[in-house]
């Protein structure tokens, strides 16, 4: 899955437009599988890998802007209801004391974490079948 920084154009409740960096991941043709659930900030470990990521959100102000309600669409739309309905919770979900999105349910790192724990039981299964029958998966 490639993952790529996106510009996305959202309607506050206010009524003004707001544009926000989001990760947005594509699978091998092109179509969205997911968005991050927060606003991309730069944030690394070396200023390598900081630069690497600003160029990355540099260059997503040269590509078409996506509208958040055709994204959310499209995520639902690939198979992923439940997690397109909680993304839409969140990226529309707009804070009271500004006009700014926040996941206040599920964060990005609650999702990953999530999933870790599932590939860490595939793996223990998979290992598991594997003592049983050293011939399994192959």
């Amino acid at each position: 899955m490639n993952r790529h920084y996106r510009v996305i154009k959202k309607e506050q409740p206010s009524g003004e437009t707001a544009y926000v960096i989001y990760q947005v991941h594509y699978d091998g043709q092109g179509t969205i599988q997911s968005v991050s659930t927060d606003p991309v900030s730069p944030f690394r470990e070396t200023i390598t890998d900081l630069q690497n990521d600003l160029e990355g959100m540099r260059q997503a102000l040269d590509l078409p802007v996506l509208e958040a309600e055709d994204v959310l669409n499209l995520v639902e739309a690939s198979g992923a209801v439940a997690y397109g309905n909680m993304i839409r919770e969140q990226i529309l979900e707009t804070s009271d004391k500004a006009d700014c999105p926040v996941a206040s349910r599920v964060s990005h790192e609650d999702v990953a974490q999530t999933q870790q724990r599932k590939l860490e039981e595939i793996a223990a299964t998979f290992a598991e079948k594997l003592r049983d029958d050293p011939a399994f998966g192959l």
